[in-house]
């Protein structure tokens, strides 16, 4: 991530971009993978089928509605930066209804994220902002870690609230 935020123009050149995408996804799988290693079975499923279902319906609304969330980008940083700050501060308070607020707000930011996303790949024309056909690497990257945030966040939720 850390390389295609100082030279973006490798995600626009034609091999490397496919080698950066496979690591990149490969990366981010892999510390998924060994993250939900403890986490119960039924709480996984349960996890994944919300964020299945949830990423397409976001998706589908994305593309027939009319208003357009990519103007509101500073409003997504801000959101992005609470969540950094809060979880930093609630690594010393260990405050568990603190965690369970970060990740309702960051079940639905990611939410409007991936609208933003989607609606920044399609590119219709009420959008104000939107990927170029170079992006194409980018515009998957962006989906994609959206989505594993939206799944991580609805999966901490899900433990947090577990009774059993």
């Amino acid at each position: 991530m850390f390389i295609t935020m100082c030279c973006d123009n490798l995600l626009r050149k034609s091999p490397i971009k496919y080698i950066i995408y496979t690591l990149f996804t490969f990366g981010i799988s892999w510390s998924v993978g060994i993250s939900i290693i403890y986490v119960k079975s039924n709480i996984l499923i349960t996890a994944i089928l919300i964020t299945t279902g949830t990423t397409t319906t976001l998706t589908l609304y994305s593309l027939i509605t009319t208003s357009d969330f990519t103007g509101y980008t500073e409003y997504y940083i801000i959101g992005i930066v609470s969540i950094i700050l809060t979880g930093t501060i609630n690594i010393f308070l260990q405050n568990s209804v603190l965690q369970l607020l970060i990740a309702g707000f960051g079940c639905l930011l990611f939410s409007f994220i991936i609208i933003y996303d989607v609606q920044m790949i399609v590119a219709q024309k009420h959008i104000k902002y939107k990927f170029s056909l170079d992006d194409s690497v980018l515009a998957a990257m962006s989906l994609y870690i959206d989505t594993v945030n939206l799944f991580i966040y609805i999966l901490d939720f899900l433990t947090l609230t577990d009774r059993n």
